[in-house]
C-alpha cells in the first residue's frame, strides 16, 4: 500500500544519492523486503547512471528471484553494460532460482560469465 510505496521511495533515494557501499547495502535489503513495490522500485534503477547502483539493484532483484521475473527484460539489458561488475551482477541475477525460467539467453550468461573469471589469486570483487 502507501506505506510500501512510501518505504520504497526513500529506499532508493538512499540507493541513488548516498556513496556509502554499506548504505547503499542497506537501502538494496529494505527494497528487496517490499517484495512487488521493491522489485519495481530497483528495476527503474538499473538504468541509473551509476554503475554501484545499478550493480546493487541488480543484485537485489536476483536475491528476489521470481517476484522479480517481470523485470528479467530489463536486467538483460544490463548484460551489454559498459561496466563488467554490472554486467556480471546481472547475468548471476539471471541465473538465480525464479529468474533462470525467464527465457533469457543462456549462451549469453554464460558468455558474461565466463568473461568474469578473475585471475587467480584474486576475487574480481570490488566495493562500490
Amino acid at each position: 500500500g502507501s506505506l510500501g510505496k512510501v518505504g520504497a521511495s526513500a529506499a532508493a533515494e538512499m540507493l541513488r544519492r548516498d556513496h556509502d557501499a554499506g548504505a547503499r547495502r542497506r537501502a538494496s535489503a529494505v527494497l528487496e523486503g517490499l517484495g512487488e513495490i521493491g522489485a519495481a522500485t530497483l528495476a527503474i534503477e538499473l538504468s541509473n547512471e551509476c554503475a554501484g547502483v545499478r550493480r546493487r539493484a541488480a543484485e537485489a532483484l536476483g536475491r528476489m528471484g521470481a517476484v522479480a521475473r517481470p523485470h528479467a527484460a530489463a536486467l538483460a539489458v544490463l548484460l551489454e553494460d559498459k561496466d563488467s561488475y554490472v554486467r556480471v551482477s546481472a547475468a548471476r541475477a539471471l541465473s538465480a532460482k525464479g529468474l533462470s525460467e525467464a527465457g533469457v539467453d543462456q549462451e549469453k550468461l554464460a558468455s558474461v560469465l565466463e568473461g568474469c573469471k578473475a585471475p587467480e589469486g584474486r576475487s574480481g570483487r570490488r566495493r562500490v
